[in-house]
């Protein structure tokens, strides 16, 4: 039996983590593609999904007082009343269309990728539940306005990535690369507020799930050619407007009399849209509930139902959802940024490159997991406290991670230009020192190697069968449904 192990462990360690099995690696990829179309054709294309809730919250609108989240619903009726065109046909047309465009620049990244990583790496790329299958396995989350956050990131890292190409091609010219971070600036600012400051007045929360990740992006660029002081001055200058209007957003929740109001107009449109109908004096449409709950109610809300649910139960499914896609996800990064290095190992185009060429993985991992995932992390820690949709909060930030991680100019940021953005890291380096300690113990220790037929386990579990949602987790989630339809008649059996 040990020999045996020991073959299948060897066997599958081989076809794993060896980047040049290339016919392996072509099959997973590819088998995705048919897979992921077969989704998008019939759920969203032929059966048209598109759930009551997240419908209705695209229609909050500011005819009866400025109010969070009301921009989209305005255009979206204001196209209807003066235009005579269908706001439900619109809105599912955009939002299919946001969600394919986003699906498709993330399936492109990874493929760029493919021929780099092993097929641990691309496995994780295409099936973690947290990641691109996040909206298949809960299908109300497409049409949701968060994905609208992904568009400023996207136009983000072009910019990061046409400025630092100008960057290593003019090396030796501090002059030229100093006015290339000034037209990275002035683009940014332009194209991220024209994306995001409409954005913020359709979702506040953009300030906790999506500023965050920016704001270090751009801060580690801009220290290229500025100093600390300067660099943090010029990315608060650039994103002053979207943090500005978010805040307001922020505060202006609006109240009963504009939630009855709203809830009154969709009335004349409840024959076109049955979505919006609502008994508007007995019963509170669900999106407009927000209206008259406080913040402490929304903690409670969390804590029943997150927390404290089925004895606790719920608490503890999220927490080792959690941590089994993270454990996967930080593996596979580490993975992916050691195969970066190694590319990048030999490049010389820049007197500063030879500095930080010989940092070991370990270290280019720590530093990058803990700006682009652990304080984007932190950031949202409001949104678990006052909102119920943990799942979601996590493949957000999950998903912007893995963009920055498939994005090579940002890679060589960190590998090669470290010691110009060190600030960043060393305003939080009590939280920073104890990341890194964990960081290094844990991969000091021979976990996998020692268990790895454990690894293999988890790993295929968590990749085929395990099912995160959006929110409410149960326990049928971390099975497969016709394993927990065989487990229920043994136990009724048992019972028996």
């Amino acid at each position: 039996m040990q020999v045996f192990n020991q073959k299948l462990k060897e066997a599958s360690k081989s076809i794993l983590n060896n980047p040049q099995s290339f016919l392996w690696k072509n099959l997973v990829f590819y088998g995705f593609i048919i897979l992921f179309s077969g989704y998008f054709i019939n759920s969203l294309l032929l059966k048209r999904e598109f759930h009551d809730y997240i419908f209705a919250e695209w229609f909050i609108h500011y005819r009866n007082g400025f109010v969070r989240r009301g921009l989209g619903g305005h255009i979206l009726l204001f196209l209807q009343d003066n235009y005579n065109i269908n706001a439900g046909l619109t809105l599912t047309f955009f939002s299919y269309l946001i969600f394919l465009l986003f699906s498709l620049l993330y399936i492109r990244k990874v493929q760029l990728y493919k021929r780099y990583i092993d097929l641990e790496s691309l496995l994780v790329l295409l099936f973690l539940p947290v990641l691109i299958l996040f909206p298949a396995n809960t299908r109300v989350i497409v049409g949701r306005k968060e994905f609208l956050f992904f568009l400023s990131l996207m136009a983000n890292l072009f910019l990061v990535v046409s400025v630092l190409n100008s960057i290593n091609k003019e090396a030796p010219n501090f002059y030229n690369q100093h006015k290339s971070i000034n037209r990275y600036s002035i683009k940014l600012g332009l194209i991220y507020n024209l994306i995001s400051v409409p954005t913020a007045l359709t979702h506040e929360a953009i300030l906790f799930l999506s500023l965050p990740l920016n704001l270090i992006i751009t801060s580690s660029v801009i220290s290229l050619n500025f100093s600390p002081i300067k660099s943090l001055n010029r990315t608060l200058i650039i994103y002053a407007p979207t943090l500005v209007v978010s805040v307001i957003c922020l505060f202006f929740k609006g109240n009963q009399n504009i939630a009855l109001g709203i809830c009154e107009s969709w009335q004349e449109y409840s024959h076109l849209y049955p979505e919006l109908m609502a008994n508007c004096q007995e019963e509170m449409h669900g999106v407009l509930e927000f209206f008259q709950i406080s913040t402490s109610e929304a903690i409670k809300e969390v804590i029943e139902m997150n927390i404290l649910q089925d004895n606790g139960m719920s608490f503890v499914l999220w927490i080792f959802g959690f941590t089994i896609n993270l454990i996967l996800l930080m593996r596979i990064s580490c993975k992916i940024l050691g195969y970066s290095l190694n590319r990048y190992s030999d490049e010389k185009t820049s007197p500063d490159l030879s500095i930080h060429s010989q940092s070991n993985s370990i270290e280019i991992f720590t530093r990058f997991s803990f700006k682009y995932i652990l304080l984007p992390f932190l950031g949202t820690s409001i949104l678990y406290l006052i909102a119920l949709d943990w799942g979601r909060w996590l493949f957000i930030v999950s998903i912007s991670y893995v963009l920055c991680l498939l994005t090579p100019s940002l890679v060589r940021l960190e590998i090669f230009y470290s010691h110009r953005n060190q600030w960043i890291i060393n305003c939080f380096f009590p939280l920073y020192f104890v990341y890194k300690k964990i960081v290094y113990w844990i991969y000091s220790q021979p976990f996998i190697e020692k268990f790895y037929l454990a690894y293999l386990s988890l790993f295929v579990y968590t990749l085929f069968f395990f099912k995160l949602p959006h929110f409410d987790i149960k326990t049928y989630n971390i099975y497969p449904p016709y394993l927990w339809g065989i487990i229920e008649k043994i136990i009724k059996f048992l019972l028996n």
